[in-house]
C-alpha cells in the first residue's frame, strides 16, 4: 500500500503562511514528484481548471494533458531532474468542464541541501485567449488567402508611393503578368497606358481617401487579344484606421461588352432595315416599269440600231438596281423564307461549285476540308448559299494578286461551324468595329453596295447562329459561322 502524501495543511505556521502567499499568486502553481505525480497547486490553478484539490492532489499530471502534447511534456519533465535551471513550454490541459486550456509553463527542478532532486515546480499562465485569437486569425488569413487565390476578379494592392504590393492569380491570367514581375513596380511605370487612361488621377483619390470608380476600359496583353474591364479604388486602411495604400478591384467585363455592342449591332440593323424595306417597296415598281418598256423596245431594234446600245444600257442598269432591291428586302426581313432539314456540306459546295471559276480566274487556290460527322440541320438553303458566295467573294476582293481560300466545316459543341480563311491584304483596323454595318464598304465607289456583310448578318442571325471574324493586315482574315444544330424556331414553323 502507497504511503499517504502529507499535504501543505499538516506542516507548520510558516509553510501556512508560505500556503496563502501561493493561493495570492497571479500565476498557475503546482508542483510534480519524481514520478509526474501532481503533490500541490494554488488556488488560481483550480480556479482556471475547474477541479478541486482534493481531483488533483495525488493524480498522474498525464490525466490533465492533452493527448497530443503529453509526449513532449512527460520529456521534458524527465530532463528536468537533472537540470540546474528551468524552461519554459508551452502545452494544453483538460479542464473538468471538457474544454481545453492553452498554458505557457515556466518548470523548475527544486533540490534539497545536497543538490538532490526533490519536485518540478510549475509557474504557468492561462493564455488561452491569446492562442484562441492567433488561431482564428490564422484561419482567417487562411480564408482572406484562399478568397484572394480563387476569386473571379482582379485584386490589387497598392502602397502609398502606388507600388504594386499584391497581385492576386485572377490578374495573373488577365494582365499575362506574374505576381513575381510585378509587386515593387509602380503601375504607371508598368502599364504607361493607365496614365492616358487617367487612372493615375484615380489612383491619387483613392490614396486621398476618396473610392472611385475607373469606367469600362480595353486592355490589351501581351497576345494582343483586347479585354474590356471595370474596376474599383478604394484607400487602404490600417488597423487604426489611416490610408496605408490603395486596394482595387477589377471585373472582366468583355463578355457584357461583346454582348452590348451585338444589342447595337441588331437595333441599328432594325431601324436601317424598316427604312430599307419601305425604299424597296417604293423603287419595285418604277423598275418594273422602266425595265418592262427597255427589254420591249430591245426586241424591236436590231443589234445594229443605233438606240441598241442605249437601251441595252438601260435594261442593265435597271437589272442592277433590282437586284440591288432584292438585297434590301433581305436585308429588312421581309422576304420570307421556310427553315428545312439540309445537308450543310452539300449546301456549301453548291455555292463554291460558283465561286470556284472566277478563283481560278484570279490565280486563288480553293481548299476545303468538310467533317463527316455533322448531322443535317435546319436552314435555308438559298439563304445559307448566299452567305457563303457572300464571304467568298469578299475573300477572292480581299486576294488581287492571288492566293489561298480555305472553307472548313465542323462539328463545335452543339453547333455546326463554317470557316472561311482568305490570304489577303486583312480588314484594316478603323473598319473593324463597322464591318456589320449597312451600307458600309471598304472597296471602290461602284464596286460595292456595303449591303453584302449586312445581309450575312441578318442571314445567321435569322438561322439563330452567330458570325464572328479574326483578321490580321497583310496575312488574311477568317470569318467564323455558328449554327446551331437544333432551331426552335425552324421547328415551330416560324420564320
Amino acid at each position: 500500500m502507497a504511503t499517504p502524501i502529507k499535504t501543505i495543511d499538516s506542516l507548520s505556521k510558516e509553510v501556512t503562511d508560505l500556503r496563502t502567499f501561493l493561493d495570492s499568486a497571479p500565476c498557475l502553481i503546482n508542483s510534480v514528484n519524481a514520478n509526474g505525480i501532481i503533490v500541490d497547486c494554488n488556488h488560481r490553478l483550480l480556479e482556471a481548471t475547474g477541479y478541486t484539490r482534493k481531483e488533483l492532489i495525488g493524480q498522474s499530471m498525464s490525466r490533465f494533458v492533452h493527448p497530443e502534447d503529453l509526449p513532449q511534456v512527460v520529456q521534458n519533465l524527465s530532463k528536468i531532474m537533472t537540470s540546474s535551471t528551468g524552461f519554459q513550454q508551452e502545452f494544453r490541459v483538460i479542464c473538468k468542464d471538457g474544454h481545453v486550456a492553452d498554458l505557457s509553463v515556466i518548470s523548475m527542478p527544486v533540490k534539497d541541501a545536497e543538490g538532490r532532486f526533490l519536485r518540478t515546480c510549475c509557474l504557468a499562465t492561462d493564455i488561452t485567449t491569446v492562442r484562441q485569437a492567433q488561431r482564428e486569425n490564422s484561419q482567417n488569413n487562411l480564408l482572406y488567402q484562399e478568397i484572394f487565390s480563387s476569386a473571379p476578379i482582379g485584386i490589387v494592392v497598392y502602397d502609398q508611393d502606388l507600388r504594386y504590393v499584391a497581385w492576386n492569380p485572377f490578374m495573373e491570367r488577365l494582365t499575362e503578368r506574374l505576381a513575381s514581375d510585378v509587386i515593387g513596380q509602380k503601375a504607371v511605370d508598368l502599364f504607361p497606358h493607365l496614365k492616358k487612361q487617367g487612372i493615375d488621377k484615380l489612383l491619387d483619390r483613392a490614396l486621398a481617401g476618396e473610392p472611385v470608380n475607373s469606367g469600362d476600359f480595353p486592355y490589351v496583353p501581351p497576345s494582343g487579344k483586347t479585354v474590356w474591364v471595370t474596376s474599383i479604388y478604394s484607400p487602404h486602411l490600417n488597423f487604426r484606421g489611416e490610408t496605408v495604400g490603395v486596394l482595387m478591384m477589377l471585373r472582366d467585363i468583355t463578355e457584357r461588352k461583346n454582348l452590348e455592342d451585338a444589342y447595337y449591332q441588331s437595333e441599328k440593323i432594325a431601324a436601317v432595315g424598316r427604312l430599307a424595306a419601305g425604299i424597296a417597296h417604293e423603287l419595285n415598281n418604277p423598275l418594273a416599269v422602266i425595265l418592262g418598256f427597255s427589254q420591249s423596245l430591245l426586241d424591236r431594234k436590231p443589234a445594229g440600231d443605233s438606240d441598241f446600245h442605249p437601251l441595252k444600257s438601260i435594261e442593265r442598269e435597271a437589272l442592277r438596281c433590282r437586284n440591288l432591291v432584292q438585297n434590301l428586302l433581305v436585308f429588312s426581313r421581309q422576304k420570307n423564307s421556310k427553315l428545312i432539314t439540309e445537308d450543310l456540306a452539300e449546301t456549301i459546295e453548291g455555292s463554291l461549285s460558283l465561286v470556284e471559276p472566277q478563283a481560278r480566274l484570279r490565280n486563288v487556290a480553293m481548299k476545303r476540308h468538310f467533317d463527316d460527322n455533322v448531322p443535317r440541320i435546319y436552314l435555308d438553303r438559298q439563304q445559307i448559299q448566299q452567305v457563303i458566295m457572300n464571304l467568298c467573294t469578299n475573300a477572292l476582293d480581299a486576294m488581287p494578286k492571288g492566293g489561298t481560300l480555305l472553307i472548313r466545316l465542323k462539328l463545335e459543341g452543339d453547333s455546326a461551324e463554317i470557316g472561311i480563311t482568305d490570304t489577303g491584304m486583312g480588314i484594316p483596323l478603323a473598319a473593324r468595329n463597322h464591318i456589320f454595318d449597312p451600307f458600309f464598304t471598304t472597296k471602290d465607289v461602284g464596286k460595292g453596295t456595303g449591303l453584302g456583310l449586312s445581309i450575312v448578318y441578318e442571314i445567321v442571325k435569322k438561322h439563330g447562329g452567330a458570325i464572328s471574324f479574326e483578321s490580321e493586315i497583310d496575312q488574311g482574315t477568317t470569318f467564323r459561322i455558328r449554327l446551331p444544330l437544333q432551331n426552335k424556331s425552324a421547328r415551330n414553323g416560324e420564320g
